[in-house]
């Protein structure tokens, strides 16, 4: 059962147009309830539904032309080019991706510098400050945010994800498509301060 602020959450987004199950399934799953947080979810979920009929759809066609092709040099002429198209897709939405994450990270440092300006030498304060947020965006879906101190070495978000993928190998790459590798550095070394977003994928 939800809690009555959460049904006001519930009747909110429902007001605004997303679907309750949709809704329902985010205040199941999602670890933070507030409604930025909810509706970032259930967008993250309509996303990956549409992604899936789109594939299933993608996937509908090729058996079609599978099945009926005569001609064994045409068909992989035609696969090449549903894989272009799902390849440029796919980095369409990447390059939207970052342009948000960009974004993001933007208000996130003027509100940082903003919080610098008002900060005490109270012992609390200053350990929010060495604080480092990274946010790691499966590509196979979904997200997680951890958090460090800032001094902390890379080694310990490797040491995170081990535990997300098991004996499963896998590759960071940063917003910009560069590989991050497990090179010992802190975070504050390697530009992550005072916060990031990773992309995390299956090798």
């Amino acid at each position: 059962m939800f809690s009555e602020s959460e049904m006001e959450i519930v009747n909110q987004l429902k007001l605004e147009g997303f679907a309750e199950e949709l809704i329902l399934k985010a205040l199941k799953y999602s670890q933070d309830k507030t409604t930025d947080s909810l509706k970032q979810y259930i967008l993250e979920l309509q996303n990956a539904r549409e992604e899936i009929k789109r594939r299933e759809a993608q996937r509908a066609v090729e058996d079609l032309k599978e099945k009926y092709s005569k001609n064994d040099q045409a068909e992989e002429i035609e696969r090449q080019k549903l894989q272009k198209i799902r390849d440029e897709e796919y980095l369409n939405l990447l390059r939207e991706q970052i342009k948000a994450e960009r974004e993001e990270k933007l208000a996130q440092t003027n509100q940082t510098e903003r919080a610098v300006k008002k900060k005490t030498n109270e012992p609390d304060n200053l350990e929010q400050e060495r604080k480092c947020k990274i946010k790691v965006r499966f590509t196979e879906g979904g997200s997680s945010i951890y958090t460090f101190d800032k001094n902390d070495s890379i080694e310990k978000l490797f040491a995170e994800l081990e535990k997300h993928y098991g004996n499963s190998k896998f590759q960071l790459y940063d917003v910009n498509f560069v590989v991050v590798k497990n090179n010992g550095k802190s975070f504050y070394e390697c530009g992550y301060y005072p916060s990031n977003t990773i992309n995390a994928k299956k090798a």
